[in-house]
C-alpha cells in the first residue's frame, strides 16, 4: 500500500470515526422514551392520522377533539412510564396508553361508519393502531 493508499484511507476512516462518535453523542442525549420503536411509530401515527382528517371538511369538532386528544394521550404515557421507576408504575402508564389506542380505533370506526374514512384510508390507520397496541402490549408483558 503506498503512503497516499495510507493517507486516503485513514482520512476516510477519522471521518466515520466522527460522523459515529456524533451519532452516539445524540443516542446519549435522548429521553427513554424517544428511543422506544412503539414511542416513534406512534409519533408517526399520530403525525398521518391528522394530515388525512384535516382535508376531510366533514369531521366535527367533538370528534376532532376527541380523537386528538385520544392520540396524544397514546404518545405522553408512553413517555410517562418509561420515567417511572418501578414496573407497576411503568406497566400502568403503558396500559393506558393501550386503552387510548383502543380509544383511537373506535373514533377511526365512527368515522368510517359515517363516511368520513373510505375503506383504504380506515384499513391504513386501523393497521398502524393495530401494530402500536401489540408494541405495547409487548411492553406491558415484560413488565410483569
Amino acid at each position: 500500500m503506498s503512503l497516499e493508499q495510507i493517507t486516503k484511507t485513514k482520512t476516510q476512516y477519522s471521518i466515520l470515526t466522527l460522523k459515529l462518535n456524533t451519532e452516539l453523542e445524540q443516542y446519549k442525549s435522548m429521553f427513554d422514551f424517544e428511543k422506544l420503536i412503539v414511542y416513534q411509530k406512534a409519533k408517526s401515527a399520530r403525525k398521518a392520522t391528522y394530515d388525512l382528517l384535516a382535508r376531510k371538511s366533514k369531521l366535527d369538532r367533538t370528534a376532532s377533539d376527541q380523537l386528538n386528544r385520544a392520540i396524544m394521550a397514546i404518545i405522553l404515557n408512553i413517555a410517562e412510564g418509561t420515567g417511572k421507576s418501578s414496573k407497576p408504575d411503568k406497566r400502568n402508564f403503558f396500559t393506558i396508553a393501550r386503552g387510548s389506542v383502543y380509544e383511537v380505533v373506535a373514533i377511526l370506526d365512527i368515522l368510517s361508519d359515517d363516511g368520513i374514512l373510505n375503506s383504504d384510508e380506515h384499513d391504513q390507520l386501523y393497521s398502524t393502531y393495530e401494530e402500536i397496541s401489540k408494541m405495547l402490549l409487548g411492553l406491558i408483558s415484560s413488565l410483569k
